[in-house]
């Protein structure tokens, strides 16, 4: 899915200079801050935010970056912040809100098209998360995700262009997206991250009512239609565990998974999902986010004394600092993803092989029938992206960091166990 906050860096930067977050000891400080007002916000921690006036510009520019600024400041502003900065973020802020109501419309601006058309679906991910926030609008959303049964996709497809809507891409061949008077509409047939393989149709088996079991939403906005918690959390594990193997996640999908499980409590949590998630191959990581909600943002009673989950945790969120949401703090974090992609058990060069196609597939569609021409476009996407890196249009590659820190992402996510069953 293409972020929400795919920004220039110029206006990640929002014109207070350029932000040097690799100053370990004053990150150490930003972040904790950061995890501090977001605790105050979900959870009312009541904890004190101690920092410098100047600091403000670095928790709000991580708060940007990470994709929580509503969150964040959702209880309103420290007299610590200089008048300037404060109004600065206000400014952003109101902006924001605005997109999010937007969206919600558009949201609800779906459902009826749907409902009046007959067909069945359910709303995915990003509004279905905020439903969990102690007020929706605090939960910065992005594109319009939604499911239907693979019965109904060419009906749906054919619904929205027939209302004028234009389908811009197809990811794969569960996924289209669709633009709407600006607005991205992704239509999944199944939600990403399921595996290849057995452990796959145990997961399609488990997701396979998801739209019949969706219940209906009053909001304050309107009505529309969200998966029921069993199917919205395993929808969220699925989306988390697709993108770490890609760019990464950052703190608004631990928020979102806080929220939802601060929600439904520690043992309807063990009745909905423990024996499920052990037969998928979740559980641990399903145990790793408890752990890190508890222990960094106030979901108290999911933490333990267990010192291999408190360093497991601890990584787990350099993780998530490290790359922003999506990877927008990082450049390289797109070029780890080639390697990182697919199954953590096969080799650097195979993963990068295989992201590469999905590369070509994705611009050149007609390789997928005439692969002899794989070859050609690796070459021809690789040389065009070293020619824009030489114009100064794209980063420029550092193969020796990327290599070190995908091996680092990639010990630390063959921890987490992903997809792979406990033995019993």
């Amino acid at each position: 899915m293409q972020s929400f906050l795919a920004l220039k860096k110029s206006e990640i930067d929002l014109n207070f200079g350029v932000i040097n977050m690799a100053e370990e000891n004053r990150l150490s400080v930003i972040e904790q801050a950061l995890l501090d007002l977001l605790a105050n916000s979900l959870f009312d921690c009541g904890r004190s935010v101690s920092v410098c006036a100047d600091d403000w510009d670095y928790i709000w520019h991580e708060a940007y970056v990470q994709a929580v600024p509503l969150t964040a400041f959702a209880n309103g502003f420290s007299s610590d912040i200089p008048l300037e900065m404060a109004s600065h973020i206000k400014s952003k802020i109101s902006e924001i809100v605005l997109s999010v109501s937007r969206r919600i419309g558009e949201h609800i601006f779906l459902h009826k098209l749907l409902t009046e058309a007959g067909i069945d679906y359910t709303i995915i991910k990003g509004f279905a998360c905020s439903l969990y926030y102690p007020d929706p609008l605090t939960r910065w959303l992005g594109d319009v995700d939604f499911l239907v049964t693979p019965d109904d996709e060419e009906s749906v497809a054919n619904l929205l262009i027939d209302k004028g809507f234009t389908e811009i891409s197809t990811i794969g061949e569960n996924h289209r997206v669709f633009n709407y008077r600006g607005c991205r509409y992704e239509l999944h047939t199944e939600p990403a991250g399921i595996p290849n393989g057995e452990t796959g149709e145990i997961v399609k088996d488990y997701l396979s009512d998801t739209i019949s079991k969706a219940k209906y939403q009053n909001t304050v906005f309107g009505q529309l239609k969200t998966p029921d918690e069993f199917h919205h959390g395993l929808i969220m594990l699925l989306h988390m565990s697709h993108h770490l193997n890609g760019e990464g996640i950052g703190l608004r999908h631990l928020c979102d998974w806080a929220v939802f499980i601060s929600d439904i409590g520690v043992e309807k949590f063990k009745e909905l999902f423990e024996e499920p998630l052990k037969e998928m191959g979740l559980w641990k990581f399903a145990l790793v986010l408890n752990h890190a909600c508890g222990r960094f943002l106030g979901c108290s009673e999911y933490v333990t004394e267990d010192e291999k989950m408190e360093e497991l945790s601890a990584t787990f969120l350099s993780d998530l600092f490290a790359g922003g949401n999506l990877g927008q703090k990082s450049d390289n974090r797109a070029h780890e993803a080639l390697a990182l992609s697919e199954s953590p058990d096969r080799s650097y060069i195979k993963n990068l092989f295989n992201s590469a196609n999905r590369i070509v597939y994705k611009n050149w569609g007609f390789c997928r029938k005439v692969k002899i021409l794989l070859p050609i476009g690796w070459l021809f996407f690789g040389l065009r992206y070293a020619f824009r890196s030489l114009k100064g249009e794209r980063p420029r590659i550092d193969l020796r960091e990327i290599k070190k820190e995908t091996v680092k992402r990639k010990d630390l996510y063959s921890q987490l166990q992903i997809f792979i069953k406990e033995d019993k």
